[in-house]
């Protein structure tokens, strides 16, 4: 058997220490950096927010999340189809009274593969 043997330090206390697996899932994403939203007539105003003139509601990225912005009952819109929006999607759809979701480019997700 074949074992991943990973050394990690907390950010937090500088605490050094390893873990052994079988299976190792690198859930830290492909550029570490938020894409801002690019649709015309959007004005980037920072990597949370994108001023969209006419729009009333709340607007955060995912990997900025709003715990303080409840979804229930609203018509949430989520541009993106990526990890994070795999994970966040099925666990807001119960709560939101709609969700809608725009793909931005074509994505791949792969089921779970037991007894490696």
């Amino acid at each position: 058997m074949c074992l991943w043997t990973v050394k990690l330090r907390n950010c937090l206390t500088g605490e050094v220490f390893s873990r052994t697996c079988q299976i190792l899932v690198s859930a830290v994403g492909i550029f570490g950096i938020p894409k801002s939203l690019e649709v015309p007539g959007t004005v980037p105003l920072d990597m949370i927010n994108v001023g969209v003139e006419q729009f009333q509601g709340q607007i955060f990225h995912s990997s900025r999340w709003r715990h303080d912005i409840s979804l229930k009952g609203k018509n949430v819109v989520v541009i993106g189809n990526g990890c994070s929006a795999t994970q966040f999607v099925p666990e807001i759809a119960p709560e939101a009274e709609t969700v809608t979701q725009f793909i931005r480019s074509q994505h791949a997700l792969l089921p779970p593969l037991f007894g490696i």
